[in-house]
């Protein structure tokens, strides 16, 4: 809202003669008529007129100069001529602007009042705020801040809006892994492994039971990694041939993969050891099938900045095959 510098003193000096002054009257820039102006009251009446006159300028004025007009009356009920004035009306410093509220809302507006209160400095001229946001409840992704403050007229200004971004909640600590063989004849028993030291990223080596598995045949290892609350993860695989005839517990490893944050904005982030990740292969297909690039890993980031918004299949993958296959959202 536009605040006006009031124009407060004027000193008016007028004679006529042989008579008493007992009025007055004033207007702005177009004269309404003798006797329809804003009346000044004389309380005692005067011969010589000689006045401080505190006026308001009104709102409705433009901006720029203006001309005040004052004329007075006397006893016979005759008026003096009019007096002009001219006077320049700016706009109010901002610093006349007192800050008496302040509230936020997001992504809905509300009307003045009722969005969340801030704690402010009432009666100054600026504020500078630090505050805490309720973020439960909103979805990953572009969120829009408003901010707007209140004058001491009682008057709300124009809300101000900034974005910002709610990221996918991170994983919760791996706990166990759950593991199981297959190929076109024969799928294993699940086994699982307790970790000892739970944890979101995770690069875990474990003895894998292979008592059901034949020597020289090719198997394939799922491995499913489970959270602290019991939430599973994507499937992670593995091609392999088994040459162990004499131990039933020949060494695995395990490297767990996930994608985070997803959904993913310039790059896709792969939570596993970037030393291992290291010249595997990858591709990523669109959602109708379509590969949309590939090409081998130099570290655990891929960038995707050039891709359309949508849903694709991220596939890593070995000399020995898929070891990892997801879905990730791209904004």
């Amino acid at each position: 809202m536009t605040k006006w510098l009031l124009l407060s003193v004027f000193l008016i000096t007028t004679h006529i003669s042989s008579a008493t002054i007992v009025g007055g009257e004033y207007f702005f820039n177009t004269d309404p008529g003798v006797g329809n102006g804003t009346q000044i009251t004389i309380l005692t009446p005067v011969n010589d007129a000689d006045l401080d006159l505190n006026i308001s300028i009104p709102e409705s004025l433009p901006l720029g100069v203006n001309y005040l007009y004052i004329r007075f009356l006397d006893d016979n009920g005759q008026w003096s001529h009019t007096t002009r004035r001219p006077f320049y009306k700016e706009e109010e410093p901002i610093n006349s602007v007192k800050l008496m509220a302040l509230e936020y809302f997001i992504d809905e507006a509300v009307a003045p009042g009722n969005g969340t209160p801030l704690a402010v400095d009432a009666g100054a001229s600026s504020s500078e705020v630090q505050f805490n946001m309720q973020l439960s409840g909103l979805s990953a992704g572009a969120h829009y801040l408003y901010v707007r403050a209140q004058n001491q007229d009682g008057e709300w200004g124009i809300a101000t809006k900034r974005v910002f971004f709610v990221e996918e909640e991170l994983a919760k600590p791996i706990s166990e892994l759950e593991y199981y063989y297959f190929n076109d004849q024969f799928t294993s028993g699940k086994y699982v492994v307790n970790l000892n030291t739970p944890g979101t990223e995770l690069m875990e080596t474990f003895e894998g039971n292979t008592a059901e598995l034949v020597k020289n045949e090719t198997y394939t290892l799922n491995v499913v990694a489970i959270d602290v609350d019991g939430v599973r993860s994507s499937v992670a695989s593995h091609s392999f041939v088994f040459d162990n005839a004499t131990s039933a517990y020949p060494h695995l490893s395990s490297k767990a993969i996930v994608i985070a944050p997803n959904p993913v904005v310039n790059e896709i982030c792969l939570n596993a050891d970037a030393e291992y990740l290291l010249n595997h292969s990858y591709q990523i297909v669109s959602s109708n099938g379509a590969v949309v690039k590939k090409g081998l890993l130099s570290s655990d980031k891929i960038a995707v900045a050039e891709l359309g918004t949508g849903t694709y299949i991220l596939i890593v993958s070995n000399k020995e095959g898929i070891i990892f296959s997801d879905f990730f959202i791209k904004k």
